[in-house]
This record gives C-alpha cells, structure tokens and sequence, in this order.
C-alpha cells in the first residue's frame, strides 16, 4: 500500500479551494484566491476594530465609539483588484495597520520579496523573514515563483549585451574622437570608479550563497543586484561645474 503524504497548512488550504470552489481552470483558481485574500483581510480588520473599540461584535460598547456599518474599497493585488468592506466606527478614530486607510495597492509584498532577492537574501532566508514580519508561512519555493516573475525583463537585458559590443567596434572611428576632449571630459568618459563599484555590489551577492541550484538563480540574483544598484546612481561628479562649462564649449547651443 502506498504511503500516504502527510497534509500541511498549505494543502489543507488548497483542498479547502478546491472542495467549495471546484475550479476547472487557472482563471478559477485566480479568482478562488482572490476570495480567500479578500476574506482574510477582511476579518483581520474586523479584528483590529475589535481591539480599537475594546469590545467584541454582539457585546455592549464600553464607550460612545461604536461601529458604524461598513464602507467599499478596490485594492489591486498580485492576483487582480479585490473588493472589500472595510469597517468602520463612528468618531472615525479607526487606522487600520494591516490595510492602510488610503492604501490601494497590496502587491507590494512582492516587491519586497524581490528586493530582499536582490541584496542576496536566499529563499530560506526571505521565507523566515516574511514569516517575523507579517506573521504568515511563505515557502521557498512560493519566494523562487515571485522573484521569477522578472524572467522576460532579465531576457530582455541579456539580449542588450552583444549589441553593445557590435556598436563599439563598428562605430570606433567615431568614438575615438574623445581624445580630442579636455582631461576632467576624458575622466568622465573612461573612469572605472562606478563600474568597480557596481562590480564590487554583484559580488557581495555571489559571495552571500554558498551555491546557486542553476544558471537561471544567478543571472536573476545578477540582474536584481543591478536593479538595486542602479537606484543609488545619483551623487553628484567631481568638477561637474568645469566639466559643464566645456560641454558647453564644445557643444554650443546644445547644453
């Protein structure tokens, strides 16, 4: 006889979907989360208004502070917009934590996930992580799924690299021209400063993982490093000023 495997948490949930939902289709399965995501929030802020209100629905209101009835909300997630009743009291004192009065958009934990991939975090090491702080399990393999979200992007920015250097050599004789410029334009031109820091930042990443399970893990641990780095990639360069008067020397009119 064959052995059984043991249910989890996460399977319990999806045969829970799969027996009051019956979906056919990826489409219902979409829509079967949305409803499950919908539920959920709903009942937390259901439940931080119980705590704000210092009482429980169905028992006597300690306080003039009552609920006051329900109002709708949009909000856009990973899995497509979401409508939900989001209570209310009725001095109107009620901040939810959970979903932030204006707060439109709760996909954002994806963005976070792949942030925390990009510094070098590992899916063990982001799946903990998410788990102190929103208080839920996220298994590595669920963390692999979203930071994989990025593959076209990443196909994308591998195909740009051989182009560049087909530009380079078939447009040389143009872009030799450089000599022809003043030292601090030259500098700015050929310095290595910023590529060896950029460099430095991608092999933090490689040297935080003991290993990588394919070619695919490290290009997109490579790519998000980029991604990450790139956004610090506004200090301001040596001799700008002198620099900026020379650009405008030699490019009249154009500066």
């Amino acid at each position: 006889m064959a052995r059984k495997r043991p249910e989890t948490k996460m399977s319990k949930i999806a045969r829970m979907l799969i027996e009051e939902y019956q979906p056919q289709s990826a489409e219902d399965i979409q829509e079967a989360i949305k409803d499950l995501l919908g539920d959920t929030l709903e009942t937390m802020l259901k439940n931080e208004l119980d705590e704000h209100l210092d009482y429980e629905y169905g028992d006597t209101p300690l306080s003039l502070n009552t609920r006051n009835g329900f109002s709708k909300k949009t909000v856009k997630s990973s899995s497509g917009e979401i409508e939900l009743d989001i209570p209310r009291d009725r001095d109107g004192s009620f901040e939810p934590k959970v979903l932030k009065k204006y707060q439109k958009d709760i996909s954002n934990i994806e963005n976070q996930i792949i942030s925390m991939y990009a510094k070098g975090m590992t899916t063990r090491d982001i799946s903990s992580h998410i788990h102190e702080i929103y208080g839920f399990g996220l298994s590595e393999g669920m963390v692999s799924k979203i930071t994989n979200k990025i593959l076209p992007t990443i196909e994308k920015w591998q195909k740009k690299y051989p182009m560049c250097v087909s530009s380079w050599r078939n447009n040389w004789a143009e872009l030799s021209t450089y000599f022809k410029y003043p030292q601090e334009m030259r500098t700015l031109i050929y310095t290595t400063n910023s590529m060896e820091n950029f460099n430095r930042q991608l092999r933090k990443v490689t040297k935080s993982k003991a290993i990588f399970p394919n070619d695919f893990s490290l290009t997109k641990s490579l790519y998000l490093a980029m991604v990450d780095a790139s956004q610090k990639w506004t200090y301001r360069i040596k001799n700008w000023d002198l620099i900026r008067s020379q650009l405008s020397i030699f490019f009249e009119g154009r500066i």
